[in-house]
Protein backbone atom coordinates (compact mmCIF):
# COMPACT_ATOMS: atom_id res chain seq x y z
CA UNK A 1 0.00 0.00 0.00
CA UNK A 2 1.27 3.13 -0.70
CA UNK A 3 0.77 6.89 -0.74
CA UNK A 4 0.94 8.49 -4.22
CA UNK A 5 0.24 12.33 -5.78
CA UNK A 6 -2.59 12.40 -7.23
CA UNK A 7 -1.06 13.86 -10.26
CA UNK A 8 0.14 10.53 -11.26
CA UNK A 9 -3.05 8.93 -10.50
CA UNK A 10 -3.98 8.84 -14.91
CA UNK A 11 -0.32 9.80 -16.13
CA UNK A 12 0.04 6.42 -18.43
CA UNK A 13 3.58 8.02 -18.89
CA UNK A 14 4.81 7.40 -15.12
CA UNK A 15 5.35 4.08 -14.15
CA UNK A 16 6.86 2.46 -10.46
CA UNK A 17 10.17 0.77 -9.93
CA UNK A 18 10.88 -1.38 -6.92
CA UNK A 19 15.22 -0.64 -6.44
CA UNK A 20 16.27 -3.22 -4.24
CA UNK A 21 19.71 -2.79 -2.64
CA UNK A 22 22.24 -5.31 -4.67
CA UNK A 23 19.60 -6.70 -6.78
CA UNK A 24 18.90 -3.51 -9.60
CA UNK A 25 15.57 -2.23 -10.04
CA UNK A 26 11.97 -4.31 -11.05
CA UNK A 27 8.62 -3.12 -12.30
CA UNK A 28 6.23 -2.95 -9.97
CA UNK A 29 3.15 -3.82 -12.88
CA UNK A 30 0.17 -1.76 -12.99
CA UNK A 31 -1.01 0.69 -10.22
CA UNK A 32 -4.89 0.12 -8.58
CA UNK A 33 -7.44 3.19 -8.66
CA UNK A 34 -7.97 5.29 -5.94
CA UNK A 35 -8.76 2.84 -2.75
CA UNK A 36 -10.22 5.99 -0.79
CA UNK A 37 -9.55 4.75 3.07
CA UNK A 38 -7.91 1.83 4.13
CA UNK A 39 -8.38 0.38 8.19
CA UNK A 40 -9.99 3.86 8.54
CA UNK A 41 -6.97 5.83 7.21
CA UNK A 42 -7.14 8.08 4.42
CA UNK A 43 -4.48 10.29 2.73
CA UNK A 44 -3.58 13.52 3.12
CA UNK A 45 -5.15 16.47 0.67
CA UNK A 46 -3.56 15.91 -3.01
CA UNK A 47 -2.87 12.33 -2.49
CA UNK A 48 -4.29 8.71 -2.81
CA UNK A 49 -4.00 5.28 -1.83
CA UNK A 50 -2.34 2.51 -4.42
CA UNK A 51 -1.91 -0.91 -3.52
CA UNK A 52 0.59 -2.65 -6.00
CA UNK A 53 2.39 -5.77 -6.55
CA UNK A 54 5.48 -6.59 -7.67
CA UNK A 55 5.47 -9.01 -10.58
CA UNK A 56 5.71 -13.10 -10.43
CA UNK A 57 9.25 -12.61 -12.26
CA UNK A 58 10.95 -10.38 -10.05
CA UNK A 59 9.83 -12.07 -7.13
CA UNK A 60 11.34 -15.31 -8.33
CA UNK A 61 14.57 -13.71 -9.16
CA UNK A 62 15.10 -11.61 -5.80
CA UNK A 63 14.62 -15.84 -4.42
CA UNK A 64 17.67 -17.02 -6.60
CA UNK A 65 19.32 -14.06 -5.83
CA UNK A 66 18.97 -14.56 -1.91
CA UNK A 67 17.31 -11.83 -1.26
CA UNK A 68 13.68 -13.76 0.01
CA UNK A 69 13.31 -11.96 3.14
CA UNK A 70 15.07 -8.61 1.70
CA UNK A 71 11.18 -7.11 1.15
CA UNK A 72 10.33 -7.61 4.54
CA UNK A 73 12.58 -5.24 5.99
CA UNK A 74 12.10 -1.39 4.00
CA UNK A 75 15.41 0.03 4.77
CA UNK A 76 16.77 -2.74 2.03
CA UNK A 77 14.34 -0.93 -0.85
CA UNK A 78 12.57 1.89 -2.10
CA UNK A 79 9.78 2.64 -4.50
CA UNK A 80 11.02 4.85 -7.44
CA UNK A 81 8.70 7.05 -9.54
CA UNK A 82 9.67 6.91 -13.41
CA UNK A 83 8.58 8.79 -16.06
CA UNK A 84 9.17 8.19 -19.79
CA UNK A 85 10.13 11.51 -22.06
Amino acid sequence: MFVLPQSLQHNPRVHLLLRVTGSGEFFMGDRTSDLGTWENESPPPGFYLSRNYITTRAAWQLFWQGHRNTLSQPCHWVMVIAQRS
